[in-house]
């Protein structure tokens, strides 16, 4: 099957955007910022550590999203390092190693370019989403290091313990999809990688797999809110085309939570393998928002 004919059938079974924001009502992810939100009393001091071009990559590094359904074949996955499966509204987490895991896997599914090799099947019809992370085909048939199932109904804030990403979180959490850069709105909190997070972590991080002990490296799940007090008129002074402006305007309404590292500081969209972002999410679309713009949120305990 050709990339061109898997991409068409991926749009014919996407969602149209009133199935976004995904994850529950009062996820983290989906309450937008209270008017007078109290500051981290050093906010400026974390702000100012962040270096690096600000962007975002839709061509590797992230996640390609295959919407699954009923009817999409089940496939053996080996999983050759841990399995993290949640139940019960989300209550619930077992974690296995070294198991098989029988998953809907589409025909022509290919994992993302960049080492972490990351699939995700997200149904849209039941919320549920599995997530694999260096997944690879063999000729033994398909294998990952790590993987999970949740769903998409739940608050997004697995128990403790989960095996995901960096910040332990699923991996749909505050993704970009160009159905909402579409619809000019964009109604969760968007997923940041920086390239220096701290071992730490405050919710709704579950962990972290950060690595730098300096003072003011942030910590996983911290919350950074673009002012408020910018308006349309500082958003065309510093260049953002339509696509930037929906993004400003969705940080200033529920802001970037801090969920991985990466080789610099960026917001993640959807892989383009399965988006078909037709030039509404580039690698400068967010540059030219200044960090100084930002706040750092006091987290919550």
């Amino acid at each position: 099957m050709t990339r061109g004919v898997l991409l068409l059938l991926c749009l014919l079974v996407a969602p149209t955007f009133g199935a976004f924001p995904l994850y529950s009502e009062d996820s983290p992810w989906n309450t937008p910022i209270p008017e007078n939100p109290g500051l981290d009393p050093d906010s400026e001091h974390f702000v100012a550590a962040i270096s690096g071009q600000f962007g975002s990559r839709t061509d590797k590094y992230t996640f390609p999203v295959y919407r699954i359904n009923a009817d999409t074949p089940r496939r053996s996955i080996r999983i050759t390092g841990f399995w993290s499966e949640v139940t019960d509204g989300g209550e619930k987490l077992e974690v296995s190693r070294k198991i098989r895991v029988q998953l809907p896997l589409p025909i022509g599914a290919v994992p993302a370019l960049g080492r972490d090799s990351h699939v995700v099947l997200w149904n849209p019809q039941t919320g549920d989403e599995w997530g694999l992370w260096h997944a690879r085909r063999t000729r033994q048939g398909w294998e990952a290091e790590n993987g999970y199932h949740y769903n998409t109904r739940w608050s997004a804030v697995p128990p403790k313990g989960f095996i995901s990403r960096g910040a332990g979180i699923p991996y749909l959490a505050g993704l970009m999809f160009p159905e909402e850069l579409r619809a000019g709105e964009i109604r969760h909190a968007l997923a940041l990688g920086i390239n220096y997070p701290s071992p730490l972590h405050v919710h709704p991080a579950t962990k972290s797999d950060g690595r730098s002990f300096e003072p003011w490296s942030l910590s996983m799940g911290s919350r950074l809110q673009l002012d408020p007090k910018y308006t349309e008129e500082d958003f065309a002074r510093w260049g953002l085309d339509a696509s930037g402006r929906v993004i400003a305007r969705a940080l200033q309404r529920y802001g970037m939570i801090l969920v991985d590292g990466s080789g610099h500081p960026k917001l993640y969209g959807e892989y383009d393998g399965t988006a078909d972002w037709d030039g509404l999410l580039q690698r400068d679309t967010v540059r030219r928002i200044p960090y100084k713009a930002f706040r750092l949120l006091r987290a919550d305990p």
